[in-house]
């Protein structure tokens, strides 16, 4: 799986060859397809498996009583180039591709629903206010996430880790400031 998404990240998804992966895998390319039905079925297995690591690192760095923002802070600043740019590859064959795409949905459900507990930890907590949704407030941070996965394929310039972190504390400080009243405008 290494192997794949190390040529992948070298040339594409397009370009990348069964047997380029077999040869840096020290493999045969039988062997790629004893286990899998296609070349794209073997990059997106492991696209996805690394995909969930470094999201699951990220939230072990975490635990009880480190804010939820702390752990949105190291996703974000985090520097995963490479397999965020497979992940790109990935995403855009999944948009064609039926049954990856399927997997590629699941794969993002899991992470709603990781990112979820992690919401209501912080409500319990106090760190976040219970008024605020759970189901919301989590889609929106996997699209950060997601956000940031495309920005760093692309390699875009970004702020500096204080920055985000200054960032990312005043808008949690403002969600939290809003009323629950929707029909009453927020303070200025």
């Amino acid at each position: 799986m290494a192997a794949a998404i190390d040529v992948v990240g070298d040339v594409g998804v397009n370009q990348a060859r069964a047997s380029e992966i077999a040869r840096r895998a020290g493999l045969t390319t039988g062997a790629i397809y004893s286990n899998y039905r296609t070349k794209e079925e073997l990059i997106a297995a492991a696209m996805l498996v690394r995909h969930e690591q470094l999201f699951q690192e990220a939230l072990g760095t975490g635990g009880p009583g480190i804010p939820l923002s702390s752990t949105l802070i190291r996703i974000l600043t985090s520097n995963e180039d490479s397999a965020n740019r497979v992940l790109l590859e990935v995403a855009a064959a999944a948009s064609r591709d039926p049954d990856l795409g399927e997997r590629f949905r699941m794969h993002l459900q899991r992470r709603v629903e990781a990112i979820s507990e992690l919401v209501d930890a912080e409500k319990r907590s106090g760190r976040i206010s219970q008024e605020i949704d759970t189901a919301s407030l989590s889609y929106l941070l996997n699209l950060i996430g997601l956000g940031n996965v495309f920005a760093q394929a692309l390699q875009t310039p970004r702020p500096d880790g204080d920055a985000i972190e200054s960032t990312l504390s005043r808008l949690g400080a403002a969600i939290l400031a809003l009323p629950a009243d929707p029909d009453v405008p927020p303070h200025v």
